[in-house]
């Protein structure tokens, strides 16, 4: 009987021992990444933009990527006129258009991309797709009774389309 109470009383103390082992400190769960991240996201460049920072300073550097994103949009766009594209094509073939110093790279890096890709960018798809109007009201095949639609591609390229098929030469 003393030995049955023994074994209570030793069994009680050590799961008071290990209960108070566990109340003393605060459990400190590791993170995976030092900050959390800030994320935001806009409609431009024809598609969704979702820029994210991780670092300190995140909320000005996402705002400030989103303003970089728009001033892009704003000068590569081909759905607006008065876009500094706009422009080169207007004048493609007729004279030199002079471009801000910060659209000239983006214009080598397209180029770039476009010859490195193996055609998965290219940067003359734009008046493929207004002349589909692809993400535009109205867009489909051209307009069969209009068969040599002008492109402007600064190839100086026209369209001719058929019921059944659409080319550029």
């Amino acid at each position: 009987m003393v030995k049955i109470k023994r074994f209570w009383r030793l069994l009680a103390a050590g799961l008071v021992l290990l209960a108070l082992a566990g109340c003393g400190q605060k459990q400190v769960t590791p993170k995976l990444r030092p900050n959390d991240p800030y994320t935001d996201s806009e409609f431009s460049l024809g598609t969704i933009c979702k820029v994210t920072v991780y670092d300190s300073g995140k909320k000005k550097a996402v705002k400030d990527g989103l303003r970089t994103i728009r001033h892009i949009d704003s000068e590569a766009t081909l759905t607006r006129s008065g876009s500094v594209l706009d422009k080169i094509n207007a004048n493609a073939g007729i004279r030199p258009v002079r471009v801000p110093k910060d659209f000239w790279p983006l214009l080598k890096k397209a180029q770039y991309f476009s010859k490195n890709s193996n055609g998965s960018f290219d940067m003359a798809i734009g008046a493929v797709t207004n002349l589909w109007k692809i993400g535009l009201p109205g867009a489909g095949c051209p307009n069969p009774r209009k068969s040599r639609q002008p492109c402007r591609w600064s190839t100086g390229a026209t369209c001719s389309s058929t019921p059944k098929r659409a080319r550029c030469t």
